[in-house]
């Protein structure tokens, strides 16, 4: 079940980031203007939802020690799913892999606030691999990475999410170097 919300959720992400490629591509005109547009829009979303600034393994803590509704949790995946968008594709530097694992944290944790009697631990990190395995691809490396950093013995829920994520995702990569990649395998 985690496997496939991460997977939506990686679609979903997808869907984000190449909308703000789009519209980021279509402004003309010097790179200071796109990256000053990227700290307007980040800048209005930390001031909505301030859990979704920087990369989110502090702000995880936040996640995991407080009790925030489902609807919140949801709410801040998204809002983490836009700003890992706007960042990257608004010329910032930034990465996927620990705000997505943020955004599967959210996203496990509300599941299982909707769900009683879930595992919150087993859905948050689940989901965690799911969604970073849509993403990047790369479904043993996520688990083997997860398994080591949540010290979680249950090595099989957390392998099969991920793989699940990985085999649910689009075809075309959304990394441009895995694009590259796949172009040359099918030469």
């Amino acid at each position: 079940m985690f496997g496939i919300i991460g997977a939506v959720a990686g679609w979903l992400f997808m869907g984000i980031f190449r909308g703000c490629d789009y519209l980021f591509a279509r402004i003309p005109g010097p790179i200071y203007i796109r990256t000053t547009l990227t700290g307007l829009g980040l800048g209005t979303l930390a001031v909505l939802l301030p859990l979704t600034r920087y990369f989110g393994h502090e702000e995880l803590e936040s996640v995991l020690s407080n009790s925030l509704g489902a609807v919140f949790l949801l709410t801040l995946a998204f809002g983490k799913m836009a700003a890992i968008s706007i960042t990257v594709t608004g010329g910032w530097r930034g990465g996927f892999i620990i705000p997505l694992f943020f955004t599967g944290a959210c996203i496990g944790k509300a599941v299982a606030i909707l769900i009683p009697g879930l595992n919150p631990a087993l859905a948050m990190i689940c989901t965690m691999a799911a969604i970073n395995a849509a993403v990047t691809r790369t479904p043993i490396s996520t688990t083997l990475l997860l398994s080591k950093l949540a010290n979680l013995s249950p090595f099989t829920p957390i392998l099969f999410a991920s793989l699940i994520g990985f085999f649910l995702a689009p075809k075309v990569p959304l990394i441009a170097s895995q694009l590259k990649s796949q172009i040359e395998a099918t030469e």
